[in-house]
This record gives C-alpha cells, sequence and structure tokens, in this order.
C-alpha cells in the first residue's frame, strides 16, 4: 500500500473539518484540494511548489502522517526517494525535435528572429520520452508527419526540409519530412538568434 492510499484511507474516515483543524487551517476548501491533489498525484506534488505560508509540501506530508499515526521513517523515506527521482528526472536531458529550414539569413532582423526562435524546435511528451528509443520511433515519426501536414512553412524560417531529433547527448536522428529515419548523428549543429544585454 502506497502512502496515498494510506493517506486516502485515513482521509475517508474522517471529515475534512477535523482534518483541517487538526492540520490548524480555520477553513477546508483549499487545503482540501491540496490535499487531494497530493494523493492523487504519483509524486505526492513534491514536484510542485505548494508553501502556502503554513506547511511546504514535504512538511505537510510529514504533518499528515502524525495526524494519521504513519511512521515517520516511512514517509522520510518515501518522500527522500520521491525527491531524488524528481531530482534526477530534471537533471536528464530531455529529448526535443529540431525543425530544419536550411535558413541564411539574409535582411532579416535578429529581434524577431529570436523572438520566433521557440517556432523552430517540437517538444517530445514526457510519457514518450520515458519509453526506450525503439518505442519512441513510431510516435515520433507520426508527430513529424502530423507537424508537416500542418505547418509545412515556418514564419520566418522558411521552408521546413526535415526534422532532427535530439534523443540524448550522444545520438541525434534526422528525418524526413514524412518521417521516414533519413540518418543517425551523434552531433548536428544548428544556427540560433539570440539577444542580449
Amino acid at each position: 500500500m502506497s502512502l496515498q492510499q494510506l493517506f486516502k484511507a485515513h482521509l475517508d474516515e474522517q471529515s475534512p473539518q477535523i482534518i483541517a483543524k487538526q492540520l490548524g487551517y480555520c477553513t477546508t476548501d483549499k487545503i482540501t484540494a491540496r490535499i487531494e491533489s497530493m494523493i492523487n498525484s504519483r509524486y505526492l506534488d513534491l514536484g510542485k511548489s505548494g508553501f502556502d505560508l503554513r506547511y511546504s509540501t514535504p512538511n505537510l506530508i510529514r504533518k499528515l502522517a502524525e495526524i494519521f499515526a504513519i511512521p515517520s521513517l516511512l514517509c522520510d523515506k518515501v518522500i527522500e526517494e520521491i525527491e531524488a527521482e524528481l531530482l534526477a528526472k530534471r537533471k536528464r536531458f530531455k529529448p526535443y525535435i529540431f525543425i530544419e529550414t536550411g535558413f541564411k539569413r539574409t535582411s532579416q532582423p535578429v529581434f524577431i528572429l529570436s523572438a520566433l526562435q521557440s517556432n523552430r524546435f517540437l517538444t517530445v511528451d514526457e510519457a514518450i520520452c520515458e519509453r526506450p528509443l525503439n518505442d519512441q520511433l513510431e510516435p515520433i515519426q507520426e508527430q513529424i508527419k502530423d507537424h508537416y501536414r500542418q505547418q509545412p512553412v515556418i514564419d520566418m524560417w522558411g521552408k521546413v526540409k526535415q526534422y532532427v531529433y535530439y534523443y540524448d547527448e550522444n545520438l541525434v536522428l534526422i528525418f524526413s519530412t514524412t518521417g521516414q529515419l533519413l540518418s543517425t548523428e551523434t552531433d548536428y549543429f544548428y544556427s540560433k538568434a539570440t539577444l542580449s544585454i
């Protein structure tokens, strides 16, 4: 039984008003919604900033565990492991797709190019990123085909020539606009438009 399930079992036995009072809150609405969100989260909402001027998320979890007589060692270990997993996820390379147009700057203002820079990238759904590479290929190809059908030309940057999927720091996959894998590289350079002060 997970910590979320333990909390849910205890929450079902007590009224929200009693729990809110035990936690030191005068009203139940916000704290009830926060607890509900926490127990429905895989990560107990530890990935969110949840401080409400009374409890940070880890402290709220610990206080609930104390109220429900759940051993603090269990609670602390669960928090420690979730925070370690979240830290590893934040540090991990986030795959993305670069849209290659072969753009060469002529008279376009740099500040406009910089503002439109994000149009050259596609994010990859986190659920897809967590799969092995072999299981990512088909959804990536579908995403590429869908994007090209909807937007074969990128404003200011030109006609899409190919898609470059940055799988990790050492593997780059290059796809045609039809989603066909053209080649793989260990690195792929593209120019960026940046402004600095």
